[in-house]
C-alpha cells in the first residue's frame, strides 16, 4: 500500500514491431540502428520531437545506452503547453509563472531490450501510450518507415500460427480526457475493415459489445482479426476482450493475461520519486518477465 513517502508504480510489456516488414527482416537490428544510434540524440535527448495530431508534442530524454548497444533507456516526456494553476499554503490559488520557452514535462520511463523488442513502458496516462514510443521511433526514420507497439500477454495469439475461432469484446465511448486521449493514440487507418468507435460515434452509442466467430478449421482471417485486437489493446476504452483457439479448451481473456507489474517507488522532498528508485522498479519487471518466460 502506497504512503506519504510512496508512490504507486505500474509497468507494462510491449513488442515493437515494424508494419509490413520484409519476411526475414532483422527489426531489431533495424530498430537499433535508430534508436540505439547516438548520434540521433544530443547528449541525453533525441535530436527530434514529435506530434501525435492532438497539440501534445513528446521527445526522448535522459536517454542511457548500453556501452554494448543492448538496450536503452530513459522517458517519453510530453511537453505541456498549459499553465496548471498554484494552490498556496493558505488556499489561495494562483497563476503558474515559468521562464519564456519553458514547458512543463511528464514522464513515461522506459527500458528497450534489443534481442526481443521489448519495450517495458511505465504506465502513466497524464503522460504518453505505448502507440507514442512507436510514433516516436516512426519519426527518427524520417516517417520512412512504421513502427506498432503490441501489448505482451502469456498467450501468443498473434502469431500468424495460430487459429483465432472467437473474438469476444466489449467497448465503451471515452468518458473523461484521459480515455479520450487513449482513443486519439490509435491511428484511425489502423482499424482497417472495422472501427468500433467509429461505429459507436455515427450510431450515437455509449458501449459496444460483439462476438465474433467462425466455424471453418483454419480460424477467422488472421489479417484482419489481428488488426483489431492490436487496436483493441490500445485503448483503455476496451472493457472486454477475449479469444478462443484452435485446441484450446479456455478462452484467453487477453486483458487479464497481459504481463504487468505493479509496485511502489519511493519520493522525494518534492514529492517526485526517485530516479533510482523507479529503475529498480523497472528492473524488477525485466527479472520478473523472464522468471516467466522461463516457467512458461
Amino acid at each position: 500500500m502506497a504512503t506519504s513517502q510512496t508512490r504507486p508504480f505500474t509497468i507494462f510489456g510491449y513488442y515493437i514491431d515494424r508494419i509490413d516488414a520484409p519476411e526475414g527482416h532483422s527489426v531489431a537490428d533495424e530498430i537499433a540502428g535508430f534508436l540505439l544510434n547516438p548520434a540521433n540524440y544530443s547528449g541525453d535527448v533525441s535530436n527530434v520531437s514529435c506530434s501525435n495530431g492532438n497539440g501534445h508534442d513528446f521527445e526522448l530524454r535522459d536517454v542511457q545506452i548500453d556501452p554494448s548497444f543492448q538496450f536503452v533507456r530513459g522517458t517519453l516526456a510530453r511537453i505541456r503547453e498549459d499553465r496548471p494553476p498554484v494552490r498556496d499554503a493558505n488556499k489561495a490559488v494562483h497563476p503558474l509563472h515559468l521562464a519564456p520557452g519553458s514547458n512543463l514535462l511528464e514522464n513515461n520511463y522506459f527500458h528497450y531490450r534489443r534481442r526481443d523488442r521489448l519495450l517495458f513502458w511505465h504506465f502513466n496516462l497524464r503522460a504518453n501510450f505505448p502507440s507514442n514510443f512507436a510514433q516516436m521511433l516512426t519519426r527518427m526514420t524520417g516517417n520512412q518507415l512504421t513502427y506498432a507497439a503490441t501489448q505482451v500477454v502469456k498467450h501468443s495469439v498473434l502469431d500468424d500460427v495460430t487459429a483465432i475461432d472467437v473474438v469476444d469484446f466489449a467497448v465503451s465511448a471515452p468518458r473523461n480526457r484521459l480515455a479520450r486521449e487513449s482513443l486519439d493514440q490509435v491511428d484511425p487507418s489502423s482499424w482497417g475493415w472495422f472501427n468500433p468507435f467509429q461505429t459507436m460515434t455515427d450510431t450515437g452509442a455509449s458501449t459496444m459489445s460483439a462476438r465474433i466467430a467462425t466455424r471453418r478449421s483454419a480460424g477467422l482471417n488472421q489479417g484482419a482479426v489481428r488488426q483489431l485486437i492490436q487496436g483493441l489493446q490500445a485503448t483503455v476504452n476496451t472493457k472486454k476482450l477475449r479469444v478462443e483457439l484452435t485446441d484450446v479448451d479456455e478462452p484467453i481473456d487477453l486483458l487479464a493475461d497481459r504481463f504487468k507489474h505493479k509496485t511502489e517507488v519511493q519520493l522525494d522532498l518534492h514529492r517526485n520519486p526517485h530516479t533510482a528508485s523507479i529503475w529498480r522498479a523497472i528492473d524488477e519487471a525485466i527479472q520478473l518477465f523472464d522468471q516467466s518466460a522461463q516457467d512458461a
